[in-house]
C-alpha cells in the first residue's frame, strides 16, 4: 500500500492550474505594466518548483514506505508479516492448505505496505527426527497495491528454547530457498510472470495451534530477477 496515492499528483496538477489563472487574467486584460506581469510570472515559477520538490519528496517516500529497493539483479523487498489470524481450509492448485490472513509491513518503517496470506500444508507436515519440530510446504501471497507475489518453500518450524519475552513466540520458523521459488504464472499486477527466490526469518505463536490460531512475526526477503 503506498502512503501516496496519484490523487496527490493530480491535486498538484489542480493548484498549479489555479496558480496559473491570475497570469492570464492579467495577460488579457488591459493596461498591465511588464514590471506587474514579471513579479507575477516569478511567483509562479516560484510555486511550480514547490510543487515539484514535493513530488519528488512523494515519490520518495513511497519508495521508502513499500521497502522495494533496486539492485543489479532485480529488485529486493523487505516486508513482515504480522499479527494473530485463525486458519481456514482453502484449496490452493488443487491442495488444500491451511491458510492465515495477516498484515503486511515494512520493518523498517512499520508502515503498513499490504496484506498477506500465508498457506500450510499442515496435512503433509514431515517430523524431523525425534525432535518437536517439523517441516510443511507454506504458498504465501504477498498482496502489494500493484499486484500480488507468490511464492512456495519449504519452511523449517523448531520449538524456542524459551517462549520469547517480547512477542511471547514458541515457536522459530525459517526458510532459504535453494532457486526460484517465487511462482511467476500466480503473480498478478506488476509482479505477473516475475521470478525470484525468497528468505524467511521468523518468529510465530503456535500456544493456540489448536484452536486454529497463530500470531505470525516474520520477516521475508524477497528478491525479483529482471528476466
Amino acid at each position: 500500500m503506498r502512503i501516496f496515492h496519484s490523487g496527490n499528483r493530480s491535486q498538484s496538477i489542480w493548484v498549479l492550474f489555479l496558480m496559473s489563472l491570475p497570469i492570464l487574467l492579467i495577460a488579457c486584460s488591459s493596461g498591465i505594466s511588464e514590471e506587474d506581469l514579471a513579479a507575477v510570472t516569478a511567483d509562479l515559477q516560484k510555486a511550480r518548483s514547490e510543487v515539484q520538490a514535493a513530488q519528488t519528496q512523494i515519490q520518495e517516500l513511497e519508495k521508502q514506505g513499500s521497502g522495494f529497493q533496486e539492485s543489479d539483479a532485480g529488485m529486493q523487498i523487505a516486508v513482515e508479516l504480522v499479527g494473530t489470524a485463525t486458519g481456514e481450509l482453502r484449496t490452493i492448485n488443487g491442495t488444500e492448505l491451511t491458510c492465515f490472513d495477516v498484515d503486511m509491513i515494512n520493518p523498517g518503517t512499520g508502515l503498513s505496505i499490504g496484506t498477506a496470506t500465508d498457506c500450510l500444508d499442515m496435512a503433509n507436515a514431515a517430523p524431523i527426527g525425534e525432535t518437536e519440530g517439523f517441516i510443511v510446504v507454506n504458498t504465501t501471497f504477498f498482496n502489494f497495491e500493484d499486484g500480488t507475489i507468490v511464492s512456495r518453500s519449504d519452511t523449517t518450524v523448531q520449538p524456542a528454547s524459551d517462549p520469547l519475552p517480547s512477542s511471547g513466540a514458541t515457536h522459530i520458523t525459517g526458510e532459504i530457498a535453494s532457486g526460484n521459488n517465487i511462482l511467476p504464472d500466480m503473480g498478478s499486477g506488476s509482479f505477473k510472470g516475475v521470478t525470484g527466490s525468497t528468505r524467511l526469518s521468523g518468529a510465530v505463536d503456535m500456544s493456540k495451534v489448536g484452536e486454529g490460531v497463530v500470531t505470525f512475526a516474520c520477516i521475508f526477503v524477497i528478491n525479483l530477477s529482471k528476466s
